[in-house]
């Protein structure tokens, strides 16, 4: 049961960023073989799919950064408040993945450099 819970426990930014590159490459693979299925390559069809797939392309590329830049900006704010020898703010990062596992040490940090 715990090897199962692990295999998707997706608290790990690298299983993260690999299921949603698994989605993408089914995404393609779905979007080829409808247009080679209800030949659609010539029309109004083609273009429609292309669009929503590109639509879905740039949706989870913006998920997948925000993802990853916003836990980096609010640990790199934290960082440069201690760089400036202000140690009243804590990493407010909780998440369970690196990001989460990084803000706690920066704020065990704080608190024995206190």
């Amino acid at each position: 049961m715990g090897k199962i819970k692990e295999l998707f426990d997706f608290g790990a930014i690298q299983k993260k960023v690999l299921m949603i590159s698994k989605l993408m490459g089914g995404a393609i693979v779905l979007f080829y073989l409808l247009t080679e299925e209800f030949s659609i390559r010539q029309g109004a069809g083609f273009w429609i799919w292309f669009a929503l797939l590109v639509g879905v392309i740039i949706v989870v590329d913006h998920v997948l950064g925000k993802m990853i830049s916003d836990p980096l900006r609010r640990i790199n704010s934290t960082a440069k408040q201690m760089a400036a020898l202000d140690f009243s703010a804590a990493c407010d990062v909780t998440s369970k993945d690196e990001f989460g596992e990084l803000s706690q040490s920066i704020n065990i940090m704080f608190s024995n450099l206190r």
